[in-house]
């Protein structure tokens, strides 16, 4: 064989390495990997839920290694305030840190509502397994999400009562890199679903998460509330 095609070959492999390990796929898995293994740090996420009454107001969370986390929320006239680790979640109410009870509708929704996603690198994991293709787009990686984990995102528990799965769902995801560290990303669903009262709605809301203070976060789980999840 002579050298140039030698060469030529070897310029081929090359580049074909180097575009597999800049995928960009590739590019936010590793920075989501380094954000889930990082030792603490903070994330802001805002909600824009259309045709909704009001705007909820923002989840601040932190978590660290250890696997603690902790969330709150302004929704509406209630201020909700969540400890969690992994699927044991404990919430303040009264002043006093609990385990919401099954039968109270409102305290076990607002556990779900504001824990569901966890922290906001397994939020971040969760997008990325359920994108499709994703393609640099104004400074983002952006991409489409599959039917099949829209539906499963929308799934805000238990749709007991003989509620259908939503239709007609789609959405998006982009995520914003910086020196290679994952610092915002956004998710955008939508459906049609249906309500307690079985009326059909169609569902749009915009999920956007800032992530903060990697490795300098200063982790603040009351001792109530870490005993309590402890003692589980």
């Amino acid at each position: 064989m002579k050298p140039t095609l030698i060469l030529a070959l070897i310029c081929v492999l090359i580049r074909g390495a180097c575009a597999a390990e800049t995928a960009p796929a590739d590019q936010v898995r590793t920075a989501v990997t380094a954000i889930k293994a990082a030792t603490n740090y903070s994330w802001t996420t805002t909600l824009k839920i259309a045709n909704s009454p009001f705007d909820p107001g923002p989840i601040k969370g932190q978590t660290e290694k250890a696997g603690f986390a902790m969330v709150t929320q302004q929704l509406g006239d209630n201020n909700l305030e969540a400890v969690f680790k992994g699927d044991k979640i404990v919430m303040k109410r009264e002043g006093h840190w609990e385990t919401p009870d099954p039968s109270d509708f409102f305290m076990s929704m607002a556990a779900t509502w504001i824990t569901r996603m966890g922290p906001a690198g397994d939020e971040a994991a969760s997008l990325i397994a359920r994108a499709k293709e994703l393609k640099a787009d104004n400074g983002a990686l952006a991409g489409d999400l599959s039917e099949a984990g829209v539906k499963e995102l929308l799934n805000f528990g238990p749709r007991d009562g003989g509620f259908p799965p939503p239709t007609n769902a789609h959405g998006s995801v982009r995520f914003w890199l910086k020196d290679g560290a994952l610092v915002k990303f956004e998710s955008h669903l939508a459906a049609k679903m249906v309500g307690p009262n079985q009326e059909s709605f169609d569902f749009d809301m915009t999920r956007t998460t800032a992530v903060e203070a990697v490795g300098s976060t200063k982790v603040g789980i009351p001792a109530e509330a870490k005993h309590k999840l402890e003692s589980k």
